[in-house]
């Protein structure tokens, strides 16, 4: 395995567990001080649910924009002279795979073209 991705995959799961931890402490903290330090057995599990649901829709709303942040991605175009390889290597992949290639996103996102069911093929 390249020394590189294991790096990578080490980081992002110390930065999975670090987002659960805080993510516990959070809850934990929100619910003492909804309860006033009483944790009843109905408010702790409504509490976790509601705060994993507002949690996960901050986290999919935000994550986009922290990512691009971040890792300061951009869209590849085909003149591009640095990264204009990686746009023809996507391009002859979603070729080869029978695939389109959609435009206007940070990376080359791929559909593949509705497929027939078994009924209209024959």
């Amino acid at each position: 395995m390249n020394k590189a991705l294991l790096v990578f995959r080490l980081k992002m799961s110390l930065a999975i567990i670090a987002i659960l931890l805080l993510g516990a402490a959070l809850t934990y903290g929100v619910m003492l001080w909804i309860t006033n330090g009483s944790i009843s057995g109905i408010a702790l599990v409504t509490g976790l649910v509601l705060m994993a649901f507002f949690l996960t829709l901050f986290q999919w709303l935000i994550g986009p924009f922290l990512i691009n942040a971040m890792y300061r991605a951009h869209e590849i175009k085909p003149d591009d002279p640095t990264y204009g390889w990686v746009y023809d290597l996507v391009a002859d992949v979603a070729r080869l795979m029978d695939l389109r290639v959609r435009r206007g996103s940070t990376w080359p996102m791929c559909h593949s073209p509705p497929t027939p069911s078994p009924m209209e093929a024959q």
